[in-house]
C-alpha cells in the first residue's frame, strides 16, 4: 500500500517519477553519479545514519542525497501529520511519506500500514529534503524489518527544549498540567505542562472514555517527540512535545478530587521570595469582585490588593459578590495573576471604596527612580476626575471615552454589546467623575530588563452609573460653532450658488425673449419692406414698362400702316419702336435686379455689394468701388437686403443727379453696430435746399424711410461742388 502527504514542494517529472522541484538539481547530480559510478563500475554512496543527515545544511539536504538505513518508530500519527518520526543509535528524524504537493508521487509502504506502532524497526529508502524547519528523509520506500526498543528519553528542561536543536528527538519533562483541552481543528488533546524553569505543551491521541481534565494539577512526567513550531522563512518560533498516549505519562501526585481543595493564600503571596522550590499546583484565593468579562475574566480585590483571575470557562455572577477562584499562578504582564481558573460563589462581598486619585498618582513622580516607587493602583477600584475629549461609540459595543486628567490622557472603557445609554451632559468639555477599575500598563513585561514605570493606564467602567457629570459642558461647545459655522457657510455657497443660477437663466431667458421680440419685429418690419417695395416695383412697371409697350405697340402699327403708302414714315416709325422696345428690355432686366437684390439668398453682404457694382458698371460710364472695414460677420437677412437696395438706390441718385465720376461703398464692421456710406465726387448740394417729394423727388426720402425701418437714421453731407456722403449707423 502506499500513503502520502501532500503541500510543501512544487513538482518536475524525471524519468517517469514526479519529485520536489526544488531537489531538481539533486536528481541531476545523482544521476551524473550514477552515471559515473556505472561506468567505473562503482555505487554511489548512500547516507546510513541520520545524524549525518542532521548535520547537512538546507542547500545540501536540498539536493535530494540518497538514503538508506534502519531505524526505529518513536512516532506515528497519521490523522494528524501523516509523516513518521524515527531514531536510529545517532538521533531521532522526521520521515516524510511521498513528495508534498504531489499526488503523483507516493512512499510504497507495507500492506496494511495504516499504522505503524512505536517501537517497529523499519528499514527506509529515499533522498534528503530541507524539510519546513530541519533536514528530513522524503521516503521512497518503507519496509518493516522486526520490533526494536526506543532510544531513551533525553532528561530536558523547558529552556534546552526552546533551543530547537532537540527537534524529533525523543525527550522527557516533568511538571504540573494547569491546563488540558480538546482541541477542535485535530484528533488530540492539548495541555500545558508547568515546570519551575517555564512552560511547554503537549499533545497526545483522545482516546474514547478519556477526560482530560483528570490530570489538571496532577504532578507528572511526559516522555515524547519534540517538535518544532516554525514561520515561512524557517525559524522557530515555539516548541511542543508529542506524546503517543497515556502509557507514555507517568503520575507522581494525582489532583484532589475537589479542585478547591487546594492551599488558600493571601494576595501578597502570590509570588513572594521563597528559598524552596516555587510551588506549581493550584492555590485558591478569596475577595471580591470588582469588575467581570464572562468569558473572559474577573478582578477580584481584598483590602487594597487586586487580582486579575483569568477564566477557564464561562462564569457569571455580580460586581460586589465574594467569590472564591482555584486556578495557577503566572505573570503574564508585571503581576502575577491567576490562569486556568475554576470560580465558585462564596456570598456577598465586602464594599470596596473606591480611591480617589488622579492621573498623576498612577502614573507616578517623574522625577523618582523606578525602583523607589510604591504607588500601586493596578486593578484597583478608583475614582478620578477629568474633562472628556472624546466620546466614541465601538463598533463592536459599548463605549470608549477619552478625558484628561491632571494633563494625562486617560482611555475608560464601557463594555456592553447594546451600547448603553449614557447619562445626560455626557459630551466633549463635560467635566466628570470616572469610577472603575484601573488597568495600568508598564515600560517592562516579565522577565523584566530593568525596574518599570507606569506607561499609561485605563480605566474599566462597569456601567453607565460609573460616569458622573460634575460640570456639563455649554450646549453651545466649539465643535458645535464650527459645524454651525460650517452650515451657514454652506447655505451661503448654496443660496449664492442658486441666486446666481437663477440670474444665469432669466438673463438667458431674457435674451431669448429679446430675441424672439426682435426676430418678429424684425419679420414684421420685413413684411411690410417686401409689400412696400412690392409696391414700388409695380409702380416702376406701370409706370416704365406698360407704358413703354403702350408706345411700341402705337409705333407697329403706325409702321403697319404706312409699310406701303411710306416706306420712309414706316421705317422711322420701325426705328422708334426699336428703341422703345430696347429701352423696356433695360426696364424689366433693372425689375428682376431689384427684385434679385431684395434676397441675398447665400451671399454675404460684402458679395452683393460686390455683384451690384458689377452689375451697375456695366451701364454706367463712371468707377464704382466697394470698401470694407473691420472683421466682416453675418447681418440678418432684413439688414443685407436693405443695405443692398439701399446701395443700389444711391448709386441711382449720383448717376442722375451728381454727375460723378466715382462712386465709393463703404461698410465698416464695429463689435456692436456696422456703418454704411455711399461717398461721390459729383457736384453736391445743399441738405436744406434738397428737392423733396412736393417736388416730384423721392430719392432721399425714400433712403431715409429704409434706413428708419432698419432702426438707424439717414446722415446727408454735401456741399456744392464738393461731393455728397450718405451714411447710416446700425447696431446689428
Amino acid at each position: 500500500m502506499v500513503r502520502c502527504l501532500n503541500g510543501w514542494f512544487p513538482n518536475v517529472t524525471i524519468a517517469g517519477m514526479r519529485v520536489s522541484k526544488i531537489w531538481r538539481t539533486g536528481v541531476l547530480l545523482l544521476v551524473a553519479a550514477l552515471i559515473h559510478g556505472g561506468a567505473s563500475g562503482e555505487e554511489l554512496p548512500r547516507i546510513s545514519n541520520l545524524q549525518d543527515i542532521r548535520n547537512l545544511s538546507r542547500k545540501d539536504a536540498s539536493l535530494g542525497l540518497p538514503v538508506r538505513l534502519r531505524a526505529v518508530v518513536t512516532y506515528d500519527n497519521p490523522e494528524k501529520y501523516g509523516p513518521l518520526v524515527v531514531s536510529d543509535a545517532t538521533a531521532g528524524i522526521y520521515v516524510m511519506l511521498g513528495a508534498p504537493g504531489n499526488p503523483n508521487f507516493e512512499t510504497e509502504l507495507p500492506e496494511g500500514a495504516e499504522h505503524i506502532p512505536e517501537g517497529t524497526e523499519l528499514e527506509i529508502e529515499g533522498i534528503t529534503g530541507p524539510g519546513g524547519y530541519a533536514p528530513v528523509i522524503v521516503a521512497h520506500r518503507i519496509r518493516i524489518t522486526g520490533e526494536a526498543p526506543v532510544p531513551e528519553a533525553l532528561k530536558l528542561t523547558a529552556p534546552e527544549l526552546q533551543t530547537g536543536r532537540y527537534d524529533c528527538q525523543r525527550v522527557e519533562l516533568r511538571g504540573v498540567v494547569s491546563r488540558a483541552e480538546r482541541n477542535p481543528d485535530s484528533v488530540e488533546i492539548d495541555f500545558d505542562l508547568e515546570t519551575a524553569l517555564g512552560g511547554v505543551i503537549f499533545h497526545f491521541k483522545e482516546n474514547p472514555g478519556f477526560h482530560p481534565e483528570v490530570l489538571v494539577d496532577a504532578e507528572v512526567t511526559v516522555r515524547g517527540v519534540c517538535l518544532m513550531y516554525f514561520n515561512r522563512r524557517n525559524e522557530q518560533v515555539g516548541t511542543h512535545i508529542e506524546v503517543g498516549g497515556m502509557e507514555n505519562v507517568t503520575i507522581h501526585r494525582s489532583p484532589p478530587p475537589d479542585p478547591f481543595d487546594v492551599p488558600s493564600i493571601e494576595f501578597d503571596r502570590l509570588r513572594p521570595f521563597s528559598a524552596d522550590p516555587r510551588n506549581l499546583h493550584r492555590r485558591k484565593i478569596t475577595g471580591t469582585v470588582t469588575y467581570i468579562r464572562p468569558d473572559e475574566f474577573l478582578m477580584l480585590q481584598n483590602g487594597d490588593r487586586c487580582v486579575r483571575v483569568n477564566l477557564r470557562e464561562e462564569f457569571h455572577t455580580g460586581v460586589g459578590r465574594k467569590v472564591e477562584a482555584a486556578g495557577f499562578v503566572e505573570t503574564r504582564e508585571f503581576y502575577a495573576e491567576l490562569a486556568n481558573a475554576i470560580v465558585r460563589e462564596a456570598g456577598n462581598g465586602k464594599r470596596i471604596t473606591p480611591v480617589e486619585v488622579g492621573a498623576r498618582q498612577v502614573m507616578g513622580d517623574p522625577d523618582v527612580p523606578a525602583y523607589r516607587m510604591t504607588t500601586d493602583f493596578d486593578g484597583r477600584l478608583v475614582s478620578m476626575e477629568g474633562r472628556l475629549i472624546a466620546v466614541n461609540k465601538r463598533r463592536e459595543g459599548g463605549w470608549l471615552l477619552l478625558a484628561q486628567s491632571d494633563g494625562v490622557v486617560v482611555e475608560c472603557q464601557l463594555p456592553g454589546k447594546d451600547s448603553p445609554r449614557l447619562p445626560d451632559g455626557i459630551r466633549v468639555g463635560s467635566l466628570v467623575e470616572m469610577t472603575g477599575v484601573c488597568m495600568v500598563s508598564y515600560t517592562e513585561k516579565v522577565p523584566a530588563r530593568a525596574f518599570a514605570r507606569p506607561r499609561g493606564f485605563e480605566i474599566y467602567l462597569r456601567n453607565a452609573a460609573d460616569i458622573r457629570v460634575i460640570e456639563a459642558a455649554p450646549w453651545w461647545t466649539p465643535q458645535r460653532m464650527r459645524i454651525a459655522i460650517a452650515v451657514l457657510v454652506g447655505g451661503s455657497l448654496l443660496s449664492g450658488s442658486w441666486v446666481w443660477t437663477l440670474r444665469r437663466r432669466v438673463a438667458q431667458r431674457a435674451r431669448e425673449l429679446a430675441g424672439e421680440i426682435e426676430a418678429r419685429q424684425n419679420a414684421e418690419v420685413e413684411f411690410e419692406a417686401t409689400l412696400r417695395e412690392r409696391k414700388r416695383l409695380g409702380a416702376d412697371l406701370h409706370d416704365t414698362l406698360e407704358q413703354t409697350l403702350s408706345g411700341l405697340s402705337r409705333q407697329l402699327e403706325a409702321a403697319e400702316e404706312l409699310r406701303t403708302d411710306d416706306p420712309k414714315r414706316s421705317a422711322s416709325h420701325l426705328g422708334l419702336a426699336r428703341q422703345l422696345l430696347d429701352r423696356s428690355q433695360e426696364d424689366v432686366r433693372r425689375s428682376v435686379w431689384n427684385l434679385h437684390s431684395s434676397s441675398l439668398e447665400d451671399l454675404s453682404l460684402s458679395d452683393a455689394l460686390h455683384e451690384l457694382v458689377e452689375y451697375r458698371s456695366v451701364d454706367l460710364d463712371l468707377e464704382l468701388r466697394v470698401v470694407i472695414e473691420g472683421k466682416e460677420r453675418v447681418l440678418p437677412d432684413f439688414i443685407s437686403g436693405n443695405l443692398v437696395l439701399l446701395a443700389q438706390e444711391g448709386i441711382t441718385n449720383a448717376f442722375k443727379h451728381a454727375d460723378a465720376e466715382t462712386i465709393i461703398l463703404r461698410l465698416r464692421f464695429d463689435d456692436e453696430a456696422v456703418d454704411f456710406s455711399i461717398e461721390d465726387d459729383g457736384c453736391g448740394f445743399e441738405p436744406n435746399d434738397v428737392p423733396g417729394p412736393r417736388d416730384g423727388h423721392f430719392g432721399l426720402q425714400s433712403m431715409r424711410e429704409r434706413v428708419k425701418r432698419m432702426g438707424g437714421k439717414l446722415g446727408v453731407k454735401s456741399a456744392p461742388g464738393e461731393g455728397t456722403v450718405l451714411s447710416a449707423s446700425l447696431r446689428a
